[in-house]
């Protein structure tokens, strides 16, 4: 999405955020889901300082959600490692 956004493309933006936001919904992720909804209709509606901020907070929103994952993993992986000793 950073790319076509920079590149002025919109439409394809807003697909893009459309496909996303899909995809936000199907792991019951609803901040993400609420900012690719705000990010497409941003873009639907020719609002591109909007969608470039938006994409900005929905690209924060997805390294907390990647650490977190990340961290829980990490997390279970130790406790699995302990039961093993």
């Amino acid at each position: 999405m950073t790319l076509s956004l920079k590149a002025g493309q919109l439409e394809e933006t807003a697909k893009q955020a459309h496909g996303f936001k899909g995809v936000c919904g199907t792991i019951c992720s609803a901040p993400l889901e609420a900012l690719s909804k705000r990010l497409e209709m941003e873009c639907k509606s020719k609002q591109t300082a909007a969608a470039e901020n938006t994409l900005t907070e929905l690209n924060e929103q997805l390294q907390i959600m990647l650490t977190e994952i990340s961290e829980h993993l990490l997390k279970q992986n130790n406790q699995n490692s302990n039961l093993t000793k």
